[in-house]
């Protein structure tokens, strides 16, 4: 080897190895990432598990009226056998619910708190993913400390708190929405376009996640309207527009059906109506009244109502009060935000045009959003407003509540250029929310060695036995508790009632003529409760029955007020 050759050999090798360490820190920073959300994962799983079992064991209505006896009647065969004891609900798909049913069957009530309260804790890690995409852009420090922030305020929510651990699965069905979210977020942020082929299998997957999700809780379904005009406004060109929304609807069908086309296709064998009862004005089914069953009980009366809708649910007044208590200001913060952002841009667009000020050149901002931050934004927009069209149900809102902070972070950071005065602001909007929040107040009980601590009377002839329910209360969560083969029928509920015309209201009668066996009404009476004896007396009248009123069966729960009782009822003619 030259002198020459020699010298240049030398000076060649220290300009490889910046090379190869270059070529490593994309590696090293995308492993460091997702360790890095692996862990969040982890800890929120933890976390929550413990704070589930904190709060105590779960005793909320609807696991007494429906969450415990759906997942019984479809694993035991009923839904022909018994009549609606879980009234309306008794028809919703029981595939949500099996796990928390599974666990109370086989798990020590503790354990099972833990675990449910573990698998809602993941929510925690996809938003922190979530944000930790949205703020790539920021410095480390930066985009690490916000992400944790969005993802912690996210889940200091009063639907993520109230429903910890427990069966009303709106904070479980939020991982079907979220993960879906995240994945078409990542596939924008990595391709540009939802269209384009690098991008769709993430397109397919984040679909057939979504759908699946749908399936099992059809009120998700509000914001798949948020993701379809997501897709409509991030994609440029009318064909791109297509290809996605192709590919969306059909792997979200697919998903859909994966987990509610089964029990589509036994309600319409059943009773003419996949839906059933709900839409029923459309299917038409004899079995139930021609109406959409929907619950509209606390939609906005006026437009101005709904207009402020946002701040009502910030503070005390009738709307958080018939909501459990929740209150919430992350959306009164959002509205603002979206209010003053629409200002500016209006602005923007008027004093350019006029060429009085160029706003961009002389402030150095504008209200350019990238194409995730844009999805987010349509996407929690559209989605908010249908919740509050079709629902304004508060529990629904469990997805919106917790990606809320990132779009307050993210409309902060295009209206604010001043990063103390930013911080500032945020901090003060942030502490705001976190003083203000109220979680939703659903009943729970202290944790017992079983999870249902109830003893029931000794029904000496239960083969031949047949069960009235006169009322709407949430006593569902009796039947599998009592032998099966109980025959149970609920004569009065949400769905059922004597002066109905319906195949339901026939059959019910039909049973209740043919039965040579004993019957019971379930009821209570009690002088320090209100008392549905009397009023439950009169129901099954309208049925030819007479009931016992001086012999009952004492029922003892630890989960429904005292005087629970199953009273003798014979048939008048008799």
């Amino acid at each position: 080897m030259t002198a020459k050759s020699a010298k240049h050999s030398r000076k060649s090798k220290p300009e490889t190895a910046p090379t190869a360490a270059k070529a490593s820190a994309p590696w090293i920073a995308e492993s460091y990432h997702r360790h890095l959300q692996l862990a969040v994962f982890v800890i929120g799983f933890i976390l929550c598990g413990f704070i589930s079992i904190h709060l105590g064991q779960d005793n909320n209505w609807d696991l007494r009226n429906y969450h415990y006896y759906n997942p019984f009647a479809f694993l035991t065969g009923r839904l022909d056998f018994d009549f609606a004891p879980a009234q309306l609900q008794s028809y919703l798909n029981p595939l949500l619910d099996l796990p928390f049913y599974l666990g109370i069957t086989y798990l020590p009530p503790k354990l099972l708190g833990f675990l449910m309260g573990g698998i809602h804790g993941l929510n925690i890690g996809l938003v922190f993913a979530t944000a930790f995409l949205l703020f790539r852009t920021l410095s480390p420090n930066l985009r690490l400390g916000l992400s944790i922030v969005c993802a912690a305020l996210g889940s200091y929510a009063p639907i993520f708190i109230g429903e910890l651990g427990a069966s009303q699965n709106d904070t479980l069905i939020s991982l079907f929405a979220l993960t879906a979210l995240y994945l078409f977020l990542k596939a924008l942020a990595d391709h540009d376009s939802l269209s384009a082929p690098e991008a769709r299998n993430r397109v397919i997957i984040a679909s057939l996640i979504f759908g699946m999700g749908v399936g099992l809780k059809l009120t998700l379904l509000i914001y798949a309207v948020g993701i379809a005009a997501a897709f409509l406004i991030v994609e440029t060109s009318w064909s791109g527009r297509a290809r996605v929304l192709l590919l969306w609807c059909g792997a979200f069908l697919i998903g859909f059906l994966i987990t509610n086309g089964f029990w589509m296709a036994k309600l319409y064998h059943h009773f003419q109506n996949p839906l059933f009862p709900f839409y029923n004005q459309i299917f038409q089914s004899s079995w139930a009244d021609p109406v959409s069953y929907a619950d509209n009980r606390y939609l906005a009366e006026t437009f101005l109502q709904g207009l402020i809708r946002p701040f009502e649910i910030a503070f005390d007044n009738h709307y958080t009060q018939t909501q459990n208590m929740a209150r919430d200001s992350r959306y009164a913060v959002i509205y603002g935000l979206l209010i003053i952002s629409c200002l500016y841009w209006f602005a923007q667009r008027f004093l350019i045009k006029t060429d009085t000020m160029n706003v961009s050149r002389k402030s150095g901002k504008t209200l350019a959003f990238s194409k995730p931050e844009l999805f987010l934004l349509v996407f929690f927009i559209v989605s908010y407003f249908i919740w509050q069209y079709k629902f304004s149900v508060i529990r629904y809102t469990s997805v919106t509540e917790q990606v809320g902070p990132l779009l307050i972070v993210l409309l902060l950071f295009k209206l604010i250029s001043n990063g103390l005065l930013r911080t500032g602001i945020l901090a003060a909007a942030f502490v705001y929310i976190f003083v203000a929040v109220n979680s939703v107040q659903h009943e729970r009980v202290r944790w017992g060695d079983e999870f249902w601590n109830v003893q029931l009377p000794a029904i000496s002839n239960p083969q031949n036995t047949l069960v009235i329910m006169a009322n709407t209360r949430p006593w569902g969560y009796l039947v599998p508790l009592f032998p099966g083969e109980i025959r149970w029928v609920r004569v009065l509920s949400n769905l059922t009632d004597p002066s109905k015309q319906t195949i339901m209201q026939s059959e019910i009668r039909r049973v209740i003529a043919d039965h040579d066996g004993d019957i019971y009404l379930l009821s209570r009476s009690h002088p320090s409760y209100y008392s549905w004896l009397n009023q439950d007396s009169q129901v099954v009248a309208a049925y030819g029955l007479t009931v016992d009123a001086a012999h009952a069966l004492p029922i003892a729960s630890a989960h429904s007020r005292p005087g629970l009782a199953l009273w003798p009822v014979s048939k008048q003619n008799r």
